[in-house]
């Protein structure tokens, strides 16, 4: 952290000490010191570095080149202008998007693994991701997992309850996600639903992770993974509420840019990790 500060206050330093060059530069230093003149020195540029900052923006404030219009004043008023419209068309587009939800019908047959599921969440995110062009004036369209506790009898009866899962992706692409599924489990299939067969729910709850993003919720482990799905344990707690339930995990592909930076941050902390452990006692003989 101190590390970080210090290169910080030198490029600070460093874009001061550029611009009253420059500055010395434009005033015909050079030629005043060719000349014989005498040149102001280092610390009086440094000194007078705040009176000519404050006169360059003033100078740049009232600059008009033609038709008294001050590019500092038009750029920010278009910039405006330009976000609003943008915005303008994405609350347009996000209305016009249309959803339809899929009732998942999986084979018995059927049995994914970690590495299955990781090509099927692939293919989504390659099938749905869109180019940073379209994604800037259309957004992002979404897809979302869901698993759907319906209870038809009252709560001191143990009959009528079902569960099934289904799969929420814009309208059109249902050949495409279809595709995407198939990649870990070959013999499912999506069958369309009426919107009347799903049950009123009359609360929310969202949960969002507790760590940074980077950070996984949980390292799948290859043995317990094959030994009993997280999945199990889901319907297991949802049927435990004996009322209707609705589980719905949303995917929105990232942009390239954060998957950057997200791999970039996660090289950093794989890094601190490596010289935390390297620096520190030995793992087994700390007391």
């Amino acid at each position: 952290m101190l590390r970080s500060l210090l290169w910080r206050f030198i490029g600070l330093l460093a874009l001061v000490a550029g611009f009253a060059l420059v500055v010395w530069l434009l005033e015909g230093g050079p030629g005043r010191l060719l000349r014989g003149k005498p040149a102001a020195g280092a610390g009086q540029i440094l000194t007078q570095s705040p009176a000519i900052v404050a006169e360059a923006a003033r100078s740049a404030w009232s600059w008009s080149p033609s038709g008294g219009v001050r590019p500092l004043v038009a750029v920010p008023l278009a910039s405006v202008a330009a976000l609003l419209c943008l915005g303008s068309m994405r609350l347009l587009a996000r209305h016009r998007r249309r959803y339809v939800r899929l009732r998942i019908e999986p084979h018995r047959t059927d049995q994914a693994g970690a590495d299955s599921l990781v090509r099927a969440f692939d293919a989504l995110h390659r099938q749905l991701q869109r180019r940073w062009w379209r994604r800037l004036i259309y957004g992002q369209p979404s897809v979302s997992l869901e698993v759907h506790h319906d209870q038809a009898s009252g709560l001191d009866s143990g009959s009528g309850c079902s569960a099934w899962m289904a799969l929420t992706c814009p309208l059109g692409d249902e050949r495409v996600v279809e595709a995407a599924l198939r990649t870990a489990y070959p013999n499912c299939r999506l069958a369309s639903m009426d919107r009347q067969a799903m049950a009123d729910h009359t609360s929310l709850l969202r949960l969002k992770k507790d760590a940074e993003f980077i950070r996984r919720v949980k390292t799948p482990d290859r043995f317990e993974h094959e030994r009993e799905p997280p999945m199990n344990r889901l319907l297991t707690v949802i049927g435990a509420c004996r009322c209707a339930a609705v589980v719905q995990l949303v995917l929105v592909p990232a942009p390239v840019l954060f998957e950057r930076y997200a791999a970039r941050r996660f090289r950093s902390h794989e890094n601190r990790l490596a010289r935390e452990d390297s620096t520190g006692p030995l793992r087994g003989f700390d007391h």
